[in-house]
C-alpha cells in the first residue's frame, strides 16, 4: 500500500512539474512573440495572445512591418521564407523554436498563425484583426490546437501541413504553400557569393546571387563543382536579361 501511495504522489509530480515546465515555456514564447512587434523603434500593441494589433488607418500592421519584426508571409506575396524552413530544420533537431506565420486578407488584415515547438507544435489561428469578417470577436476568432508535426504535403507547389492535431478542424487552417520558383540544372560556375547554373527546362543559363540569408542544403565548405547537380528555389528572378538573373533563398544538391 506504501508503494501504491508513493507512485501516486510521484505520478502526480511528475504532471505538475510538466505543467510548470509547459507554464514557463509559454511565458517566454508570449515574451518572445512581444520582442517581434517592435520594427525599428516602432511599438504595436498586442491582443490577448500577443499578435499586433492592426489598426488599418491609423497604424497598420503592415507586410513590410511584419517582414522586417522576422515574421513569416505567406499568400500571393511571400517573404521571410528562410525563418520558415530554419522552423522546419528546428522540427527536424528536436529543438524549440516560435514563429508567425501570416496571411494578408484582400484588405490588407492579417491573419496569425502562431507555431511554437516544444517536443509537440503548438498552434494558434488567430483571426482577431480582420475587421470586414463577421467572426472577429466570435469565439472561433482564436482557435489552438497541438499538433504532433509538420509534413510535406502533395500540391501542385511545395506546400506544407500540421499533421497530428488533437483538433484536426483547427490545424487544417494551416497551410503554407511556397510560391517560389524552382528550378533544377547543372552548375556551370560557384563561388561563395554567386552561381552559374544551366537549367534542364529551357537549357539556358541563370546567375545565381547567394546571399548570408541563402540555405545551403547538402553542399559542404568546398561548395559546388562544375558538372554539379543543383535544385535553386527563387522567390522572384527576371528573365529580362540575358543571362536571366535571380537571387537563391535556398540551394539543394542533388546526388
Amino acid at each position: 500500500m506504501l508503494i501504491e501511495i508513493d507512485y501516486y504522489f510521484s505520478r502526480k509530480e511528475d504532471e505538475l512539474m510538466k505543467k510548470l515546465l509547459y507554464f514557463s515555456a509559454l511565458v517566454v514564447i508570449l515574451m518572445v512573440l512581444a520582442a517581434c512587434n517592435e520594427a525599428k523603434g516602432e511599438t504595436f500593441e498586442t491582443n490577448i495572445v500577443g499578435n499586433p494589433i492592426h489598426r488599418m488607418f491609423e497604424k497598420p500592421y503592415s507586410s513590410d512591418v511584419a517582414v522586417k519584426n522576422g515574421d513569416v508571409i505567406g499568400g500571393s506575396w511571400q517573404g521571410n521564407l528562410k525563418r520558415f524552413y530554419d522552423f522546419l530544420e528546428s522540427v527536424e533537431n528536436g529543438e524549440s523554436d516560435v514563429i508567425r506565420v501570416i496571411f494578408y486578407t484582400m484588405e490588407g488584415a492579417p491573419i496569425y498563425h502562431n507555431l511554437v515547438l516544444n517536443e509537440k507544435i503548438e498552434y494558434t489561428f488567430d483571426a482577431t484583426q480582420d475587421g470586414y469578417s463577421s467572426g472577429t470577436n466570435g469565439p472561433d476568432a482564436i482557435q489552438t490546437t497541438i499538433c504532433s508535426g509538420i509534413t510535406k504535403v502533395t500540391v501542385d507547389k511545395e506546400a506544407y501541413a500540421l499533421t497530428g492535431c488533437e483538433l484536426p478542424n483547427v490545424g487544417e487552417k494551416f497551410q503554407l504553400v511556397v510560391d517560389q520558383i524552382i528550378e533544377e540544372g547543372e552548375v556551370v560556375e560557384f563561388s561563395d557569393t554567386s552561381m552559374v547554373m544551366k537549367v534542364d527546362v529551357g537549357d539556358y543559363l541563370v546567375h545565381v546571387a547567394l546571399t548570408e540569408e541563402t540555405v545551403l542544403n547538402g553542399i559542404y565548405e568546398r561548395g559546388l563543382r562544375a558538372g554539379e547537380r543543383v535544385r535553386a528555389y527563387f522567390e522572384s528572378q527576371s528573365f529580362d536579361t540575358y543571362p536571366a538573373e535571380a537571387t537563391a533563398i535556398r540551394l539543394d544538391a542533388i546526388n
